[in-house]
């Protein structure tokens, strides 16, 4: 489901593909997975029609300041 604005994502989604200004980034937190230690981090997305949540992690943290367009690939949604 590539090329899908803010507005259409709906929880449950899969493989989808937005464009958006990172406008938010929270602070990094350090999680235990399943596969070690990583960062995190917490960032608004946002295009013309609204925002959306996004987690940031490890080196996708330092890759996507805020100020910058993203297009983020192959996202899943979950609530």
């Amino acid at each position: 489901m590539p090329g899908v604005k803010i507005r259409e994502i709906r929880a449950g989604m899969r493989n989808i593909e937005v464009t958006g200004r990172i406008v938010g980034v929270g602070p990094r937190k350090r999680v235990q997975t399943r596969f070690g230690f990583a960062d995190v981090v917490t960032a608004t997305l946002q295009d013309e029609t609204g925002s959306v949540h996004i987690n940031l992690w490890r080196q996708q943290i330092d890759s996507a300041p805020e100020g910058k367009m993203v297009k983020i690939v192959n996202a899943f949604v979950s609530t």
